[in-house]
């Protein structure tokens, strides 16, 4: 289990998280979404060791993991797989180049490294593209490569921001299906930024909701359904008139 105790988050004198907190069980989904600005991305940064917690506590099957200690921070990060916003592939480096990245960084070359490789991107349904560039992938390929390079190291904790951004509704639900698989097939801790609610939802176990940095909502899908908090309630109908 993940569990996320209390953080804040500050930077340059601004308050991105506010005593945030959630647990999270292997196979387990949790969805975050909120308003633009919310610290969404912040929380996925922040549990990826890659923004420093102002305060609070991070464990996993009851370890402490020491965020602030440079090693402590590497060997965590070698357990978690983070596919960003913006995709963050190498313009200059193939499909495979791409996903193989990781493996590269832990020195694994060779058939063992294509292997994998060649798994994750048979997955993702992008072998046949695996000698292009990102800039001949069209958005929905781009994200599923982001995908397998996040996943092929088959890690314990899954970080995944806001994968359907800019997709057409089908290329979005194609995503959030692998997302899917992928969490039952790795028994995956996964965290999935996204605001796509009518094919998210379905999908997940748990739900954030993030507004100015505080957690307005924590709990099952059903129970989002029925949370009568104006904010909460007014963002999961989509009504124009409310306190957001």
């Amino acid at each position: 289990m993940i569990a996320l105790e209390n953080a804040s988050v500050v930077l340059g004198g601004r308050t991105c998280l506010d005593d945030v907190s959630f647990t999270l069980e292997a196979g387990e989904m949790l969805l975050v979404i909120g308003p633009p600005e919310g610290g969404k991305t912040i929380l996925v940064r922040a549990l990826a060791g890659l923004v420093p917690m102002t305060r609070g506590r991070l464990t996993f099957d009851g370890k402490t993991i020491e965020l602030e200690d440079p090693e402590a921070l590497a060997v965590w990060q070698r357990r978690v797989g983070v596919a960003f916003q913006n995709d963050a592939l190498f313009d200059a480096s193939t499909t495979f180049e791409n996903v193989a990245f990781p493996l590269t960084q832990r020195g694994m070359t060779g058939d063992e490294q294509s292997k994998k490789v060649r798994r994750r991107l048979e997955e993702v349904g992008l072998w046949a593209a695996r000698d292009k560039l990102p800039a001949e992938l069209s958005g929905g390929m781009r994200k599923r490569c982001g995908i397998a390079r996040a996943v092929v190291i088959e890690p314990d904790v899954g970080l995944f921001d806001d994968p359907t951004a800019g997709l057409d509704p089908l290329s979005s639900a194609r995503v959030l299906d692998l997302l899917v698989e992928l969490r039952r097939d790795l028994a995956l801790h996964t965290v999935v930024v996204s605001n796509e609610l009518q094919v998210a939802l379905p999908i997940a176990t748990k739900v954030l909701m993030l507004h100015k940095g505080r957690a307005l909502f924590a709990g099952s899908p059903a129970e989002l359904d029925a949370c009568l908090e104006p904010h909460v309630h007014q963002f999961v109908r989509g009504d124009s008139d409310g306190p957001l």
